[in-house]
């Protein structure tokens, strides 16, 4: 059986509908019932495997050389910055002081922020 990973609930609606309209074409009659019944609990098993495969939250961080050190930050939380003697130290230094930055914004009962931002690398010609 081939997997398939849908974007979101759009995407999933519309292979679902896909599926019915192509065994309509084919004169092959609809399954009786599924496991899971209906659109609206297969919608709602997707989210649930989503949020158990997104279960750690991630975030992006820049870890830069800085007067010997290096400075790494999270660009979520651009006010924790931390420094490590290596890139490997300053990531673990960053990774603390995040996790502990997210159970404070937890503890106070507010929604752990989602990182938005894109991060790319482009070449740019200077000719």
């Amino acid at each position: 059986m081939k997997k398939i990973l849908f974007k979101d609930d759009r995407h999933l609606i519309e292979a679902i509908e896909r599926g019915k309209a192509l065994r309509n074409a084919l004169g092959i009659p609809e399954p009786s019932e599924t496991s899971l019944g209906s659109v609206a609990e297969l919608r709602e098993e997707w989210q649930r495997l989503r949020q158990e495969r997104t279960a750690h939250n991630a975030f992006y961080i820049v870890i830069e050389p800085s007067d010997g050190l290096f400075r790494a930050y999270p660009l979520t939380f651009p006010e924790i910055i931390v420094q490590g003697k290596t890139p490997n130290i300053a990531r673990r230094k960053v990774v603390e002081a995040l996790r502990r930055r997210l159970l404070e914004v937890q503890a106070q009962g507010k929604p752990l922020p989602v990182e938005r931002k894109v991060v790319d690398v482009v070449a740019v010609p200077l000719a």
